[in-house]
């Protein structure tokens, strides 16, 4: 009997010492999977749409420091991604609307003369200082041409450029959307619409 009620003890030691570990990895596991309150208020007024650009960025340092589960970690990750899109979305904009500055403001196909400023100037720049040179007419005529030529190819190139990052402005946008709408999911806020 006695060996009885102790192999009896043994099994209920080792069941209780199982079922300790199965709870503390169910805590443990639980507790990783939620968003810590301080990280979930900045993470909630950085996705602010009235938020400043310098409050989001300031938003970003003071909750970095404060994430201490895996979800926190994921959402500030998830968060940061977004803002990088966007700001890469910027970037791009800004490209395109100095190119279409200068293109407004470009005078490289005048009458006669091809005053090169721009971006398209440093290759047509030689072209132009032996048109400026040549005495010939022919000469003129065969330089003035080949200088058209390289600034036509120049201006495809920027529109090839253009085309491509106005398509990655569509997909960064996209992913952006994506990204701050799970983390808006993620803390209870209302979803951005699409535009």
């Amino acid at each position: 009997m006695k060996q009885f009620w102790s192999k009896r003890r043994a099994m209920i030691g080792a069941t209780a010492v199982v079922l300790l570990t199965a709870v503390c990895f169910g805590g443990y596991s639980l507790y990783q999977n939620h968003i810590s309150s301080d990280v979930r208020h900045l993470l909630i007024a950085a996705s602010d749409e009235h938020a400043s650009e310098t409050d989001v960025r300031q938003y970003i340092l003071q909750v970095r420091p404060l994430v201490r589960t895996m979800r926190d970690k994921e959402l500030v990750e998830e968060f940061e991604n977004a803002m990088t899109l966007i700001e890469q979305i910027e970037e791009d904009k800004n490209v395109d609307q100095q190119e279409a500055d200068e293109r407004k403001g470009n005078e490289m196909r005048t009458s006669l003369g091809l005053d090169a400023s721009g971006a398209c100037a440093e290759e047509v720049r030689p072209i132009l200082q032996e048109f400026r040179e040549a005495s010939n007419a022919k000469l003129k005529a065969d330089l003035r041409a080949e200088a058209f030529k390289e600034i036509d190819a120049c201006f495809a190139q920027q529109a090839n450029e253009a085309i491509a990052r106005l398509n990655r402005e569509g997909e960064n946008w996209s992913k952006a959307h994506n990204e701050l709408n799970r983390v808006r999911s993620a803390l209870g806020m209302p979803l951005l619409p699409n535009k």
